[in-house]
């Protein structure tokens, strides 16, 4: 189990209320603020999260 400080926060992109903590590798959640009523959007894919391989790091 993951420590807790080690989790990603997810909050209102309006009134920056906390959704949740935790760690997302793929897809996409809608989530409705209890605060503002704002609809906001997470969307992760794990591909943009992963370090490039070791190969296409020389290329850089």
């Amino acid at each position: 189990m993951e420590n807790i400080s080690s989790k990603n926060e997810y909050r209102c992109s309006h009134c920056n209320k906390l959704f949740f903590k935790g760690v997302i590798e793929k897809g996409e959640i809608e989530i409705k603020c209890r605060g503002c009523k704002n609809v906001d959007t997470v969307k992760i894919n794990k591909s943009d999260t992963e370090d490039p391989p070791e190969e296409d790091l020389e290329k850089i």
